[in-house]
């Protein structure tokens, strides 16, 4: 039984790496570093042929494919974070005052975000780059964690405006207005539109 049991895992072992090759397909692509990478494993391309032999008259072969690696420039830019405003229905949110200064004045295309409820997640972008982090929001207890965007470069310093997000501590709703405090201090201003 134990012989036989061997025999079968010796088999398995043997088979499943070649079931696995052949069911996954002979072109990959992954993205790696910027580029897309495309693996092609060639069957016809063995570096190494071994055989396992136990006192039986089964042989296992244990098989290495060679693997090529193709790199490519990127058809697209791939560093993007992707930020879905909504359509008409979803409730957006603009900016409008940033540390008491209007944000027309600021920024060329003004920042937005939307919030999605269900995963406690803000989108939005800076008016250039794009950018997603997670809340809570309590009453008037505000707190956003895993700030992160895109760092594609701008013709403004949106730091101002990131820095503002990572220090809010309260939320004020006022029918179409948003405000954010800091130590109650308002620091963001938005309007909602659609």
């Amino acid at each position: 039984m134990k012989k036989s049991l061997l025999d079968f895992h010796l088999i398995f072992l043997g088979l499943f790496p070649l079931f696995l090759i052949t069911s996954c397909g002979t072109s990959k692509k992954a993205i790696a570093n910027n580029y897309e990478v495309g693996i092609e494993k060639h069957e016809d391309e063995i570096n190494n042929i071994s055989t396992i032999d136990n006192d039986t008259d089964e042989a296992v072969k244990i098989v290495e494919i060679q693997e090529t690696i193709n790199l490519r420039k990127p058809k697209g830019k791939v560093d993007k974070i992707m930020v879905y405003l909504g359509d008409e229905s979803v409730e957006k949110w603009k900016l409008v005052r940033l540390n008491s200064q209007n944000a027309i004045d600021l920024y060329e295309n003004l920042p937005m975000m939307r919030f999605d409820k269900p995963w406690k997640q803000i989108y939005g972008t800076t008016g250039c780059n794009k950018f997603t982090a997670y809340y809570t929001w309590d009453n008037s207890i505000f707190n956003l964690s895993r700030l992160s965007s895109t760092e594609l470069p701008c013709d403004y310093d949106e730091s101002q405006f990131l820095n503002a997000m990572q220090n809010i501590d309260e939320i004020r709703e006022n029918e179409s207005i948003l405000s954010f405090y800091n130590d109650g201090q308002e620091i963001m201003v938005f309007e909602r539109f659609h």
